[in-house]
């Protein structure tokens, strides 16, 4: 039986708006402490990228924040908010040393416009005091598969955010692109390499299915988010693996839905990876097509 559609109530936008209103003032100082940090702000990119076409949305004003989620991955069709996307590569960046708590976190959340060509939307959670409604729309939709690499923390962190008493039991339709990687290896017959224990490094997976090696920069260090240069550097350290994850999930999925036969085969086998991993998890019940 198909899980319910997650849907915002008129409560919830509401709330979201008074509690971004009553933040104004703090948000206010803030900016005027950091004052070479503008919000609201559109980033039409970050520096010399060495990414195609990427354009990163970003801002520190909440109410400007939720109209970026709102209208980047949803569009209305019969009175309704649909999915833009079916696919949406999501990936946390936090400080080393620094709890997994998402409002230590910088959030990026990659979507395809087209081939070679994708919007990354940035959300600094930690000047959050509320989570915005379209961010959580998103990550309890089914409709939308969120992908990830190595994303366990990230993944537990963001539902923790979303429902920290626990009576949501989870954000729905999370998957780990290695997962994806193996079923491909298994259809090409590669059983080894399908079979191996170990998690593919996304820069290795980028070489094998994108033909390209990844700048390797690390993380820049820092205590708060405070820091103007720390947070620009991680902004642009975060989006590498945002786009990197996304464009190497749709490489693969140009030879699943090859071998499949259609691009609605290689959906259907996608989603068979999707529910055998949440029933993995104890979660099947939250989400089925």
């Amino acid at each position: 039986m198909a899980a319910p559609v997650a849907r915002l109530t008129i409560h919830e936008e509401d709330e979201y708006m008074n509690e971004c209103r009553n933040n104004l003032l703090a948000n206010s100082a803030i900016t005027q402490k950091y004052h070479t940090w503008i919000a609201p702000q559109i980033h039409p990119s970050l520096g010399p990228l060495p990414y195609p076409h990427v354009k990163v949305l970003s801002s520190s004003d909440p109410i400007r924040l939720e109209e970026i989620f709102a209208t980047e991955f949803y569009e209305w069709k019969n009175y309704e908010r649909v999915p833009r996307y079916p696919y949406v590569a999501l990936d946390c960046e936090f400080f080393h040393g620094q709890n997994n708590e998402p409002f230590n976190a910088l959030t990026q959340l990659a979507v395809r416009r087209r081939p070679n060509a994708c919007h990354i939307v940035v959300a600094q959670t930690s000047w959050l005091k509320v989570i915005p409604p379209s961010f959580r729309l998103l990550l309890l939709d089914h409709r939308v598969i969120k992908l990830t690499h190595n994303g366990k923390h990230d993944t537990n962190s963001i539902r923790k955010w979303v429902s920290p008493t626990g009576e949501h039991l989870a954000c729905r339709s999370f998957l780990d692109i290695h997962h994806i990687a193996r079923l491909l290896w298994s259809l090409k017959g590669n059983a080894a390499k399908a079979s191996k224990r170990t998690i593919p490094s996304l820069t290795s997976l980028t070489e094998e299915f994108l033909g390209i090696s990844l700048p390797d920069p690390r993380a820049p260090r820092g205590r708060t988010w405070a820091d103007e240069d720390i947070l620009a550097k991680m902004m642009v350290y975060a989006v590498k693996d945002a786009w990197a994850t996304l464009e190497t999930f749709h490489a693969m999925k140009v030879h699943i839905d090859r071998i499949a036969g259609s691009e609605a085969a290689g959906n259907a086998l996608v989603q068979e990876v999707v529910t055998f991993e949440l029933a993995k998890e104890g979660e099947a019940d939250v989400m089925v097509l």
